[in-house]
Formats: C-alpha cells, sequence, structure tokens
C-alpha cells in the first residue's frame, strides 16, 4: 500500500524517543469531519485524548495536571516524564505548556492536550490515513507515503511561527495560506471576502493560541487549488492570529479542505504527498484497538422493525454503524455512544431504517458525551 519516500536525511530516532523509526497512532472516530485525535498516557496515567498539531507547542489541560505524578503544583511545571503516545512511541521528556481547562474540547469530547512541535519535528514525516484510522510519523529513511499520491512542494516564513505555506488560488486569485493540520476549518481575512457567498453560519473556531472563537458568519468560495489539487465550495471562518501581520498571511487551509486525502509531510524536504483516500474493509480499522469482545465496537445490536435494540458487551465504546435500507439505498449512518454505566437500551429510528441492514464500520473505546444520558444513538449527515 506504500511506497518508500527517498528524500530526507535523519537517521535513527530523535533524543528521547523511543528506539526505531516510525511510530503509529491510532485514530479516535477517523470517519468524523473532526480533528485528529490520539491516545496518550503519562507516567502511567490515563490514556487521555490529545489532538496532533504540527505547528502548535505541546499542551496540557490544567484540569488533568494534578493526576500527574510527575508534575506537581509547581507553577512553572517540570517536563513531563514517561509519556507514551498512541501505541508505539515513548518520550523520555516533554516540554508543555498549561492552558485553561476544556480550551481543546471538541464535538463532545473531553481533550485533554496537544501533541505538537516538540513530538512532531522538523526532520520527521508527519503522515495520517483516516480510513484505516491511523496518524504516524517516522524518519525520512522509513517514511512511507500513499500509492498512487502527488507531490507538491511548500515554503515557510522566517520567523512567523508558521509550519508548511502554500500559494493558492481562492476563486482565481492567488492567496498564501498556512496548511494547517491541527484544525478542520479553514480561515480567510475579511478582506478576501469580496466576491465569495457570504452567509450567516454559526461556527466556533479553535485559534492558534488555543482560544475558542464565534463566528456568526462564513465565505464560501466556488474553487480552491493547490497545485493541481481543486476542491469546490470550500467554506472559510475569519481569519484572526495576533501572531501575523496582514501583510504575512492570508489565511488556512485546514482539514476540512484536505478531508478527501490520505496525507504525508516531510518537514525535512518541505514535501506533501498527497492521495485519494479508498476504502478498506472495516475489520482492517477495528485492528488499531485490540479487543477481546465477540461483537465488533463490544456491542450487539438488534433491529425490531424500526425499533433499534443496543446490548453493551463491554463499556465504554463508541461504534459508528452504516446503514442500507431493504431496497439497498445508503441511509445516513448511526453513532452509538455507550459511556461507562450504560446498559441494555432501545430507541425507536425513523421509518426509513425499517428492516435496514446494519453494519458496524468503526469503533472505539472512546465515545462522546450523551446529553442526560449513558447511551445514545446520534444519527450522522446524510450521505
Amino acid at each position: 500500500m506504500v511506497l518508500a519516500l527517498l528524500a530526507g536525511c535523519v537517521v535513527g530516532a530523535p533524543p528521547g524517543f523511543s528506539p526505531g523509526e516510525a511510530w503509529t497512532f491510532p485514530l479516535v472516530d477517523p470517519l468524523a469531519r473532526a480533528p485528529l485525535i490520539t491516545t496518550v498516557m503519562i507516567h502511567g496515567k490515563g490514556p487521555f485524548l490529545f489532538l496532533l498539531d504540527p505547528d502548535a507547542e505541546t499542551a496540557i489541560d490544567v484540569e488533568i495536571i494534578p493526576s500527574i505524578p510527575t508534575v506537581g503544583n509547581d507553577p512553572r511545571y517540570a517536563p513531563l516524564t514517561d509519556v507514551v503516545i498512541g501505541s508505539s512511541l515513548h518520550v523520555d521528556s516533554l516540554p508543555f505548556i498549561p492552558r485553561s481547562t476544556h480550551a481543546f474540547d471538541t464535538e463532545g469530547r473531553r481533550i485533554s492536550g496537544v501533541i505538537g512541535k516538540e513530538v512532531i519535528t522538523s526532520g520527521l514525516v508527519f503522515g495520517f490515513d483516516r480510513d484505516r484510522g491511523l496518524a504516524w510519523l517516522a524518519t525520512p529513511h522509513k517514511a512511507t507515503r500513499p500509492r498512487g499520491s502527488r507531490a507538491f512542494s511548500y515554503w515557510t516564513r522566517k520567523g512567523s511561527g508558521r509550519g508548511p505555506m502554500v500559494t493558492a488560488s481562492v476563486d482565481g486569485h492567488d492567496r498564501d495560506l498556512h496548511v494547517d493540520l491541527g484544525r478542520m476549518t479553514g480561515r480567510l481575512r475579511e478582506r478576501f471576502w469580496g466576491g465569495l457567498d457570504v452567509r450567516d453560519e454559526p461556527r466556533t473556531v479553535v485559534l492558534d493560541d488555543s482560544e475558542h472563537h464565534d463566528t456568526a458568519r462564513t465565505a464560501t468560495a466556488r474553487r480552491v487549488a493547490v497545485s493541481g489539487i481543486e476542491r469546490f465550495g470550500v467554506a472559510f471562518a475569519p481569519f484572526e492570529d495576533r501572531r501575523t501581520i496582514p501583510q504575512d498571511l492570508d489565511g488556512a487551509l485546514g482539514l476540512e479542505f484536505f478531508w478527501g486525502f490520505t496525507m504525508a509531510v516531510d518537514f525535512s524536504d518541505h514535501r506533501i504527498d498527497v492521495a485519494p483516500r479508498s476504502e478498506v474493509a472495516p475489520s482492517i480499522r477495528l485492528e488499531r484497538w485490540p479487543s477481546s469482545c465477540k461483537h465488533p465496537g463490544c456491542a450487539e445490536l438488534l433491529l425490531h422493525g424500526k425499533d433499534l435494540e443496543v446490548i453493551p458487551e463491554s463499556v465504554p465504546t463508541e461504534l459508528v454503524v452504516r446503514a442500507r435500507a431493504h431496497d439497498g439505498s445508503e441511509l445516513p449512518e448511526l453513532e452509538v455512544n455507550l459511556e461507562v454505566g450504560a446498559q441494555r437500551f432501545a430507541v425507536a429510528l425513523d421509518d426509513r431504517y425499517a428492516e435496514a441492514a446494519l453494519e458496524v464500520i468503526d469503533a472505539s473505546p472512546f465515545p462522546r458525551t450523551c446529553a442526560g444520558a449513558k447511551e445514545c444513538v446520534v444519527p450522522m449527515a446524510s450521505p
């Protein structure tokens, strides 16, 4: 499925990393339109959920600091020790910045922090594949790229504190945009919104300093293109970043722009590889979370007409369920969230789901929070 990258000169693990030249991170709910989330253990405590963001500084929600024995109460906060990121990367010592409580929470999940540039360093290659539910880091010598990928170069602006930058065509106008792999929503300075489809669309955007910015408007470009990669109907939120001056940066391309691709970013060679996403068997994706449960996702699903019965085998768990009507047409996917303490329950679906075929296509031990209950079934957006 992959071809070796030839560029790069880094050999061996960076100082403080566990031995090897490649490390993988299972992603939580990779099929959702959400940032890249993985698990972190700190000095044997956890697992905690952390965002992956190559541009950010590693940071931790202050609420979890008292539960980590090596940090203590010193306001200067000594570096973390004995950190395990994902399934294979052990870091001996990791500096971090404390952030306010709930600064990183997203999409109904309690997020405890960000794994940033101190780990995803400039000498490595960072990539992710949503269909397999994995992200990875590797030295250029051992890095891989998706089969059939196309490559393009990026540039950086010294002193901007930014990672990859590209010149994109936004409805025919060249804009210098940051490739932002830490957030979903693209952003554009409002002085460039002329000619775009501006509409009222309330949205919350996480800024670079981890503050949440609520905006009531977005601007949609008919066409955005970068090095031959085209996306149509791309929405931008306002770009507000106190770290940059207006002439340095016009905005950012978020993960939403790259939704249809598997990616690998070679920070040593200033190169980005993208390939169209490809469907994989759900069993391949489910393998990233070892389980001895009888049923995929550790819950049995029974459909009685249009009534869905859910029988937990082990909790907590989250299931993403593909549904097809009896005539074969595709229905909106269902998300089943079972928190600790969830019991067997039933819920009535709408008439379209009567006698539908259900298939668990993804699962993880990290459900979203249900409103006022330990269990819930949420229909996702229509396909």
